[in-house]
């Protein structure tokens, strides 16, 4: 019998999985043949999931997350691509980005510092999404909130920004905001 896979689900919730399709929907223009990328605060890895079952020009991805819990998921997800797929226990904030194209943040407001971000290189292709939300407490666990789209756009400073923009998830008796930045460092 093998490992029990203790999941949180929530990492597959609407919220989660329309802002990764987002993102997927946008990233397409930026891919080239052998395109690497780097996934920070990758939890489950289900973004590389994402992207590998839509484009063949991605080579190599890295997930990076501090949590030990989630790698063995994280490679049960992405099992289809062992040898393009590299899900790694760390912290973002000490990882060398330099090797990969692409450097993908889709929390970081869960980071207590903005070292990952200070840490890229310049010219670096840079996606960044974050969002509203400011609860501290569980399940939220917000440590470096953007309250605002120009708090978020002012913390993450581009060279050259490509695309910057608001996704709304509403529910029936709440909602948030979403904020995705693509640029060049």
């Amino acid at each position: 019998m093998g490992a029990k896979l203790d999941i949180d689900h929530t990492s597959f919730s609407h919220g989660q999985i329309i802002s990764k399709v987002w993102l997927c929907d946008n990233i397409e223009k930026y891919l080239k043949n052998d395109t690497k990328i780097l996934i920070l605060g990758a939890w489950y890895n289900v973004l590389g999931f994402m992207l590998l079952t839509r484009y063949k020009q991605i080579t190599k991805i890295t997930g990076v997350d501090i949590n030990k819990d989630v790698k063995f998921i994280a490679d049960r997800i992405c099992d289809a691509w062992p040898s393009i797929v590299n899900n790694i226990t760390m912290d973002a904030d000490l990882f060398d980005s330099s090797d990969y194209d692409i450097i993908i943040n889709c929390s970081p407001e869960h980071m207590k510092t903005n070292d990952w971000f200070n840490n890229i290189s310049k010219n670096k292709l840079v996606i960044i999404q974050s969002s509203n939300v400011t609860i501290e407490e569980e399940p939220w666990l917000v440590s470096n909130p953007n309250p605002t789209i120009d708090r978020f756009i002012t913390k993450y400073k581009c060279n050259n920004t490509h695309f910057i923009d608001t996704l709304s998830i509403d529910y029936t008796h709440w909602g948030y905001k979403r904020f995705m930045l693509i640029g060049e460092k």
